[in-house]
C-alpha cells in the first residue's frame, strides 16, 4: 500500500519546478501591469516590489564626479532606508544622498509624503537589482560648505543649485542621520509651535519659516509685471499706520523701487502693501507659476508655503503690510529658490538630487518663467545694487558679478532667521543660486550675508576644477 502512494524523486522535482514557474509567471504578470495598476492592490504591488528589490540590497550611489557615496554591499539598518556612510562631515555623503535620494533609491517601503511605489513605476528602473545612481551633488563642495556652516556655530543650511535644477551642494546643521532617524535633532521650535516643528532637524524642503526681506524681489517683480507703478516714499524709520507704529531697520530717506530693494527698506513695502492695484489674486497667481507656493522637486513632495497673509489679506491692513516684508508668511528655502530662478532666469527648474539611473540620463525639467525679460533685468539691476551699495555689500569681495538679496525674519523671543540669496556665474551657460539660512539665537552672531561670500567662492572653485 505504501508503495502506491510513494512519490518518486523525479516527479517531485517536476512538481516543484512547475510550481516555481507558476510563481514566476504570477510575479511577471504583476510587474507587466504595474504601470496601469488596474486591478492590482497596493499591498500586492508592495510585495512584488519587495521581491524585486529586497531590503538587504542597495545599488551604489555616486556623486557627480563619480565619487562613491553609498556602497552596494552595505546593508541598511532598517527596512526601506538606504545605508549610512560615516566621517563625511555635515550632511554630506550618505546624509545628503539619503535626505534627497531615499525617495528614489529605497521607495519599496517608505516614501514620505507620497506613494510608496512612485519610483518603481518609473520605466527607467525595471524590476531587478537596484541600479547605480548618480547624484547631482559634489562631495568636495559639500565638504567645503559643511566647514563654512560649522564655522558659524549656528544651525541652518547652505544650498547650491544650478539653472538645470541640479542640487550641486546641500549642507545642514545640526546634521540629522536621516538614514537611521538618529542624530542631533536640534531645536524643533526655531519658529512655530510644538504642533508644527520646523527647525533644522528636518530636511530643508520641509521647513516652513518666514523669508523676511528676501521676499521683496518677488513683490517687486509682480508689481512690474502687472504694470503697477509703486510710488517712491520717504523713509523716516517708522510708519504710523494701522493703529501702531511699524518700525524700519534704518532711516533711508527718499527711496524708489531700486533703492528700496538694494537697501531693503521696510517702509517702502509697508506703504506699497496699501496699493489695491497689486491684488492678492495676482500675487497668488505668480506664486503658483514660479513655485513660491510649492516648488517642484523630482520624487519629493516639499512643504507647501503659507502665503495666506500675502494673497488673501485685504489691502491697507497690518497683516498684509507684514506679509510684504516676509514676516507673516512661511516658505521653504527651495520655494524661495524657485521664486528667484523665475525672477533672474528665463526658466524655472524642477529641483533634483539625481541625474542618472543606471545607464539612463534624466533630462532636466524646465518650465518658462512667468516674468518677462524686461522685468527680470530690472530685478537683477536692483539686486546688483544691493551688492554695490546695499545690504549685500559683503559679496563685493566675489570676483564675478553677483545679484543678491538679504532678509531677516523675527520669530519672537529675541530669535531671528537670517537669509541671503545670491545669483552668480562666470558665463551665461553656468549660473548658480546659493541660499544661506542661519537660525540666530539671542547673542549677536554672523548673518547669512557674511557667510555667503565663502559659499560663493567654494562654488566657483568647484566649477573651475570640474572644467579644468
Amino acid at each position: 500500500m505504501s508503495n502506491q502512494h510513494q512519490i518518486s524523486p523525479s516527479r517531485l522535482s517536476i512538481e516543484l519546478i512547475c510550481a516555481g514557474l507558476l510563481v514566476l509567471l504570477a510575479v511577471a504578470g504583476l510587474l507587466v501591469v504595474r504601470a496601469g495598476r488596474t486591478g492590482v492592490s497596493d499591498e500586492t504591488m508592495k510585495n512584488v516590489a519587495r521581491l524585486a528589490r529586497p531590503a538587504s540590497t542597495c545599488g551604489p550611489i555616486y556623486d557627480r564626479r563619480g565619487v562613491p557615496l553609498v556602497w552596494p554591499e552595505e546593508k541598511p539598518k532598517r527596512r526601506g532606508f538606504a545605508p549610512e556612510i560615516g566621517n563625511t562631515g555635515t550632511l554630506v555623503g550618505a546624509d545628503v544622498v539619503v535626505g534627497g535620494l531615499i525617495y528614489q533609491q529605497r521607495t519599496c517601503d517608505v516614501v514620505e509624503g507620497g506613494r510608496w511605489d512612485r519610483f518603481l513605476g518609473d520605466p527607467i528602473w525595471s524590476a531587478g537589482p537596484a541600479p547605480a545612481v548618480r547624484a547631482t551633488v559634489d562631495l568636495e563642495l559639500c565638504q567645503s560648505l559643511g566647514q563654512i556652516l560649522e564655522g558659524t556655530g549656528m544651525p541652518g543650511c547652505i544650498i547650491v543649485v544650478d539653472q538645470h535644477g541640479d542640487v550641486r551642494g546641500y549642507v545642514q546643521e545640526p546634521s540629522l542621520r536621516l538614514a537611521s532617524g538618529e542624530g542631533d535633532r536640534g531645536d524643533p521650535q526655531v519658529h512655530g509651535t510644538a504642533s508644527q516643528p520646523v527647525g533644522p532637524a528636518y530636511p530643508a524642503w520641509q521647513w516652513e519659516i518666514p523669508p523676511g526681506s528676501s521676499l521683496k524681489p518677488f513683490i517687486a517683480g509682480v508689481a512690474l509685471e502687472e504694470g503697477v507703478s509703486l510710488p517712491s516714499a520717504v523713509c523716516t524709520g517708522v510708519v504710523h499706520r494701522w493703529g501702531r507704529p511699524l518700525r524700519d531697520w534704518g532711516c533711508h530717506g527718499q527711496v524708489g523701487l531700486d533703492r528700496a530693494l538694494a537697501l531693503s527698506c521696510d517702509t517702502y513695502f509697508y506703504l506699497s502693501s496699501a496699493d489695491a492695484r497689486l491684488t492678492g489674486k495676482a500675487l497668488a497667481t505668480y506664486a503658483d507659476l514660479c513655485g513660491l507656493s510649492q516648488p517642484t522637486m523630482r520624487y519629493i513632495r516639499p512643504a507647501r508655503s503659507d502665503l495666506a497673509a500675502l494673497t488673501s489679506a485685504p489691502a491697507d491692513t497690518e497683516r498684509r503690510a507684514l506679509a510684504f516684508i516676509g514676516q507673516s508668511i512661511t516658505c521653504s528655502p527651495f520655494a524661495l529658490l524657485s521664486a528667484y530662478a523665475a525672477l533672474l532666469w528665463d526658466r524655472v527648474p524642477t529641483w533634483r538630487f539625481i541625474d542618472r539611473i543606471g545607464k539612463a540620463d534624466l533630462p532636466p525639467e524646465l518650465r518658462k518663467s512667468p516674468f518677462t525679460e524686461p522685468v527680470r533685468n530690472a530685478v537683477r539691476g536692483a539686486l546688483n545694487g544691493a551688492v554695490r551699495y546695499g545690504t549685500a555689500r559683503p559679496l563685493r569681495s566675489v570676483r564675478v558679478p553677483v545679484a543678491a538679496k538679504t532678509g531677516t525674519a523675527e520669530t519672537g523671543g529675541n530669535r531671528r532667521i537670517s537669509w541671503c540669496v545670491a545669483e552668480f556665474g562666470e558665463s551665461p551657460e553656468h549660473r548658480y543660486l546659493v541660499v544661506t539660512v542661519l537660525f540666530a539665537g539671542e547673542r549677536r552672531r554672523p548673518s547669512a550675508v557674511q557667510v555667503a561670500p565663502a559659499a560663493v567662492a567654494a562654488v566657483l572653485r568647484e566649477e573651475r576644477t570640474s572644467r579644468g
